[in-house]
């Protein structure tokens, strides 16, 4: 059934330009914030949380706040000159992943892809796809629980740092060919850095 996206996606991803990076002057704004945000401030941004899954998403300047935070935790102290260019891309990372329920014996979702549509001329819309996907399996925690795991399979996508604007919507295909769509607000992406 999406078969034609992950098509798409690919001849995409094999004739993009070179890829643009945060600037020196955020990326010394993002380590000073990282240094001093609290842990609330440095979660990735949320664009939905329903009963057994999640997506939200990050920035380049958030991912450089993140590691200047965790490498102060450990006594130490990033440089601009220690931020690895993958950090750096200047994209959004969309993650959508199950999450537990508060009913324990509810199965969990396992997701497929992820694109992006936008309003475009004439009322139509357009699809942003991915410029880089990747699945993984995902152990799920069970608040309170020490039993055996539960794993479901999470998607990451890469996209381009304009295309999470209000009136998007973020569409994730589920195993089985199920699409759930999550309107892009504006309040959602207040905090955004």
């Amino acid at each position: 059934m999406y078969a034609w996206l992950l098509l798409a996606a690919s001849n995409a991803m094999a004739g993009r330009a070179p890829r643009s990076l945060l600037s020196a002057d955020k990326v010394r704004e993002a380590i000073a914030w990282g240094r001093s945000a609290s842990e609330a401030e440095l979660e990735q941004y949320e664009l939905k949380t329903a009963d057994t899954w999640r997506v939200d998403f990050d920035t380049p300047f958030l991912r450089v706040a993140q590691l200047a935070a965790a490498l102060a935790r450990s006594g130490k102290v990033l440089t601009e000159s220690d931020v690895p260019e993958k950090v750096l891309v200047d994209e959004v990372h969309v993650y959508v992943h199950a999450r537990q329920a508060e009913d324990s014996s509810r199965a969990l979702p396992n997701f497929e892809y992820v694109m992006i549509t936008r309003p475009a001329a004439e009322g139509r819309s357009e699809s942003v796809l991915p410029t880089a996907l990747g699945r993984f399996v995902r152990q799920v925690p069970i608040p309170g629980y020490y039993g055996p795991a539960r794993v479901a399979q999470s998607v990451r996508a890469s996209f381009p740092i304009d295309a999470l604007k209000p009136g998007s919507e973020v569409r994730v295909v589920l195993h089985g060919g199920a699409i759930e769509s999550i309107p892009i607000e504006a309040a959602a992406l207040a905090r955004v850095r």
